[in-house]
């Protein structure tokens, strides 16, 4: 008499077990997409411009035996100027069921203008569900009869954003192919799935100062079974420290707080308090993020400072004057080729004419070193009252990097500047860039790009010479 009641739990296990891998194939939902969107949606994938690996923890429902949990890890990478590779898996864990899911992604970016764009990505790769029947009371049920305790499973994704300045929408499918987890069939029957599994998400940055504010609308569509919306509001002091909260409908409030060490390593943590009939039984829903960057290369500063060089050696074709580039938030660089240095002194050269005028011999520019930073200036000469000190022109010059100020076609036009940089207290030097033809002008050097970079920064904090730009000189 009291066999009826082992197989009526049999049965609601194994209707939960089809429902849990009904859903299996989904993408596991985190709380904190703004720091790894690519999670979400494969278009995103390298969209920082450099190589970074993030990892997600989120155990849901404390207080609950066999409650969610979930773990993913993901690898992305710039590669060439436009395309970007990214390697995804997550491990999904419900009561009977676990899922874990491997994916390699492709993305590609079009590029209209500075900070506009349209991103595409498509992943895919396989999935592997895997049925504990440990925790069935009796095993044997016929109901198990047609539920294989391990099996694979084809999966992919597709998603595309748009951003322009600081507006971002994007789209995802999060699962293109509609196969079976819970079939005995291997790689059988599968189709396209009806799209019934969607993604979308819109975000805005508002800029006020040191302090980034970003609200985010995020919507999820689940197997026609649930259509959700949460509202996240981010925002980040000094790009070091960010805090924020979301409501997500169905589910309940959540806070985050994180950390920015140096752009090299991020570091985040959020709880979410459920609602409804759950949250009279349970704990919340803990979440850790962390996040590292990988290398010194960003894509997309250098991408902006191989413009920036370029825009300012056409303005000087056209006006022979110099021409600024737009102000940005990051440092940026340009790579070129340059003559080796021949020794650790600046050789120089002066006109005709001023040779003429002063006949004596003088000594070349030398690298001097300043106390807090290494800088190159060109020592003034030993001339009379009634002379201007003569300006000379680096024709080759060291490997390193420099902060340029100007970019002129003729050496007056430098010289000029000079005269104008100097009268403001500044030290600047002329460099020939001979390859190009063309003259830089420029006010700090040093072999240390960071070094650079700071100067740079501060030039940018005091509100002067907002195009200025680096340039990085190195050995054929």
């Amino acid at each position: 008499m009291k066999r009826p009641l082992p197989s009526l739990l049999s049965l609601l296990s194994i209707l939960l077990l089809v429902c849990q891998a009904a859903h299996a194939q989904n993408p596991p939902v985190f709380s904190q997409f703004f720091a790894n969107p690519y999670q979400f949606n494969p278009s995103y994938v390298a969209n920082n411009g450099y190589a970074e690996a993030n990892l997600f923890y989120r155990r849901q429902w404390l207080g609950i035996d066999n409650t969610p949990t979930v773990g993913a890890l993901n690898l992305q990478t710039p590669v060439g100027r436009n395309v970007s590779l990214g390697l995804t898996a997550y491990s999904d864990k419900t009561i009977l069921l676990s899922t874990t899911s491997v994916m390699a992604t492709f993305g590609y970016r079009i590029r209209f203008t500075q900070n506009h764009n349209l991103n595409f990505g498509l992943s895919g790769g396989v999935g592997f569900n895997s049925f504990d029947y440990s925790a069935l009371e009796d095993t044997s049920d016929p109901a198990l009869a047609n539920v294989t305790q391990n099996n694979t499973f084809i999966n992919g994704q597709f998603g595309l954003n748009y951003q322009f300045k600081n507006f971002n929408i994007g789209f995802a499918l999060p699962r293109l192919f509609d196969s079976k987890p819970n079939s005995v069939k291997q790689f059988n029957d599968v189709k396209t799935s009806k799209f019934d599994n969607r993604f979308a998400s819109a975000s805005y940055t508002f800029n006020l100062g040191s302090v980034k504010v970003s609200p985010y609308v995020i919507y999820r569509a689940l197997d026609k079974s649930q259509d959700q919306w949460e509202g996240l509001l981010h925002v980040s002091i000094k790009d070091v420290i960010w805090i924020g909260g979301s409501y997500r409908d169905g589910y309940g409030a959540t806070g985050f707080i994180g950390l920015n060490l140096k752009g090299l390593l991020r570091i985040g943590y959020a709880y979410e308090r459920p609602t409804g009939d759950i949250s009279g039984v349970s704990g919340g829903t803990h979440e850790v993020y962390m996040g590292a960057r990988l290398g010194k290369r960003n894509r997309e500063d250098e991408i902006f400072a191989e413009k920036q060089e370029r825009d300012s050696v056409k303005a000087a074709n056209a006006q022979k004057q110099p021409v600024t580039a737009p102000a940005t938030d990051k440092d940026t660089t340009a790579t070129a080729t340059a003559q080796p240095a021949r020794d650790n002194n600046h050789k120089t050269t002066r006109n005709n004419e001023q040779a003429t005028q002063q006949p004596a011999e003088q000594t070349p520019a030398t690298v001097k070193q300043d106390t807090r930073k290494e800088t190159i200036a060109a020592p003034q000469e030993q001339t009379t009252a009634q002379q201007e000190p003569e300006e000379k022109i680096e024709e080759e010059h060291a490997v390193g990097h420099y902060l340029i100020l100007g970019v002129y076609q003729h050496p007056e036009n430098a010289k000029k500047q000079l005269s104008t940089l100097r009268a403001k207290g500044l030290n600047p030097s002329i460099l020939y860039q001979s390859e190009k033809n063309y003259y830089y002008v420029y006010v700090f050097y040093s072999t240390s790009r960071q070094e650079v970079i700071d100067r740079w920064k501060m030039i940018r904090r005091q509100n002067q010479y907002f195009g200025a730009w680096i340039y990085t000189a190195v050995e054929k």
